[in-house]
């Protein structure tokens, strides 16, 4: 779903953070490939702690995945856990116009 929204609105700032090991990095990047995501920002844990790295994003979290993030305007940022759904994707990108 992502890697189709990228497409149809470039103007889409999307950055992926793997939580997966660094050493699985060409994994992820075969991944992000394969959906459409591989010219997307991305990341991946680098630290043998990810506790501590979940912590640091947010002391809320306690590692269920999938995790997503979103940002407004002011920075302000919301949360959600689980699969994501377009519809409510551009809903909220549209409320941010």
């Amino acid at each position: 779903m992502l890697g189709k929204l990228t497409k149809e609105r470039p103007d889409l700032n999307l950055i992926l953070i793997s939580t997966d090991d660094i050493s699985l990095s060409e994994d992820i990047a075969v991944t992000l490939k394969k959906h459409g995501l591989g010219e997307i920002e991305s990341w991946a844990f680098a630290d043998p702690n990810i506790a501590r790295l979940r912590y640091e994003i947010d002391p809320k979290w306690y590692g269920t995945l999938p995790r997503s993030y979103f940002f407004d305007s002011t920075h302000q940022r919301s949360a959600t856990t689980g699969s994501l759904e377009k519809e409510p994707v551009v809903t909220w990108l549209e409320q941010q116009k």
